[in-house]
């Protein structure tokens, strides 16, 4: 759907999980059927839905979490109508919202009011009749039913690996890499470059934040945070990091210019005269090669995020049961930790 599927889809879900006491095999069925509805209704609405102002993931989130929750309910084809109408009809975010802490609202409430959309349905509640054309003729212009039926849903899946926008991830990792293997420092940039699809400029287009939300949709600032070799998880979006001399005058020396939108290209001039340049294809899903590595990011990303709430032992526990793909084991394990927890 464009981003972020999994903070609406997987949010409801396992809490509807939790309180059935699902087994993994339906919640395993229940995700992919949110996958495949908030991917298939994307293809089919078109570009139309995003152009006309609408944030997908607070939108598309809404039915696809609704979606999820009634397939694990066990709802019939009638049920799931009902379902997609009440989430429909609940279903906003504003791209006006992003770069502030509005945007943090549209997949939790997602996630609540897709829940909330399939266990209103389980108790008989109706919705519109028809609720993916009535929910299309409101939202999108470009809304062609055939593409759904066409295309295939889920494409690819890829992880965010920086505490950015999605969009400013490939400007990441080519400055990241250029930095590996060049050994530079921030303080020996004296010019950047990022040639990038015009859909990052016009949603990263803060050039100066503010504060830890714009920050998140700087790509100056961002690219800053990459040069200087800082953290690119949380830590490295904080109030206090957008007030960091260092970051504020390496985001001044970078500069961002429409490129092509199929791949990102970086150009980093250094104080000792070389000009380094690095290309990175946007959103592309691991190769089997990477994959050791990109689970290795993937736990220490889980970890920093995850053991503040959990402690550091269920969060271990919750990545022992992953690596073993028994999601009957981290269903139990995420249920003790929460349970510890409000205890």
């Amino acid at each position: 759907m464009g981003g972020h599927p999994s903070a609406s889809i997987c949010s409801a879900t396992l809490a509807l999980a939790e309180d059935r006491r699902a087994g993994g095999a339906d919640v395993a069925a229940a995700l992919l059927a949110g996958y495949d509805v908030a991917c298939s209704l994307a293809i089919a609405l078109g570009p139309g839905h995003s152009a006309s102002g609408w944030h997908a993931p607070g939108t598309l989130g809404t039915i696809a979490s609704a979606a999820a929750c009634a397939r694990l309910a066990g709802l019939d084809a009638d049920g799931v109508s009902r379902s997609l109408g009440l989430a429909a009809t609940q279903a906003a975010g504003l791209k006006a919202s992003v770069g502030t802490t509005g945007k943090a609202l549209h997949a939790g409430k997602a996630a609540s009011d897709g829940m909330l959309a399939a266990l209103l349905a389980e108790q008989g509640s109706t919705g519109p009749a028809r609720p993916v054309d009535r929910f299309a003729a409101a939202t999108a212009p470009t809304f062609d039913a055939r593409y759904a039926a066409i295309e295939p849903g889920v494409r690819s899946i890829v992880f965010k690996r920086h505490a950015c926008c999605g969009l400013a991830q490939a400007s990441m990792d080519a400055l990241l890499g250029l930095r590996a293997e060049h050994g530079f420092a921030g303080e020996n940039v004296r010019s950047a470059t990022l040639e990038v699809g015009s859909a990052v400029l016009e949603v990263c287009r803060y050039a100066q934040p503010d504060d830890e939300d714009e920050a998140r949709f700087s790509l100056p600032f961002s690219a800053a945070v990459a040069l200087a070799g800082r953290e690119t998880g949380p830590a490295g979006f904080t109030g206090e990091s957008v007030r960091d001399p260092e970051l504020i005058e390496l985001a001044k020396r970078v500069t961002a210019v429409r490129g092509d939108a199929r791949a990102t290209r970086a150009t980093v001039e250094l104080t000792d005269g070389r000009r380094l340049v690095a290309t990175r294809a946007p959103e592309l899903p691991a190769t089997d090669a990477e994959l050791p590595g990109q689970w290795a990011r993937l736990v220490t990303k889980f970890s920093r995020l995850a053991e503040p709430a959990l402690g550091e032992q269920a969060a271990g526990d919750v990545v022992a049961h992953l690596r073993a793909t028994s999601l009957d084991g981290l269903l139990d394990a995420t249920r003790a930790a929460t349970s510890g927890r409000n205890g």
